[in-house]
């Protein structure tokens, strides 16, 4: 892997990278109507409401962890931390779908406190997948 300078972490699409991962989640499980009426039990549900991250109980916030938030940002902290000049940004942006992308490379502008949301929140994303090391995202839904 390439070394790159640790202190782009401080840029802001990675630190909008980062706030977002942080916000996806809040204190306590799920007190959604869905959740109190089949008595917290999330048995039926194609993506979890409720999480125990790190030794936490925490609730997904799914109004802000759509897809496209995450594509978005995804892509901003991406182009900013790995300076993409245009040719290679516009590679990266017609190839988004076509590859996987290195969970070891989205780490690298992840801050270490907030990884294992992260590794908790893409398999919960519609069209996001997690397979091994590699984040596979679709262009449908």
């Amino acid at each position: 892997m390439i070394e790159f300078d640790k202190t782009r972490i401080s840029l802001k699409p990675s630190q909008n990278w980062n706030e977002w991962i942080k916000n996806a989640f809040q204190f306590g499980r799920c007190e959604c109507i869905r959740c109190r009426e089949s008595d917290y039990d999330e048995s039926a549900y194609r993506y979890k409401h409720t999480f125990e991250i790190d030794g936490e109980i925490l609730s997904r916030r799914f109004a802000t962890t759509p897809k496209e938030d995450f594509e978005s940002n995804l892509k901003k902290a991406w182009i900013s931390f790995y300076r993409l000049d245009n040719s290679k940004e516009e590679i990266f942006i017609k190839h988004f779908y076509d590859t996987s992308h290195s969970l070891l490379e989205i780490y690298e502008f992840t801050l270490p406190e907030l990884k294992n949301k992260l590794v908790a929140l893409i398999p919960e994303i519609r069209s996001v997948e997690l397979s091994g090391n590699l984040v596979e995202i679709s262009r449908n839904y």
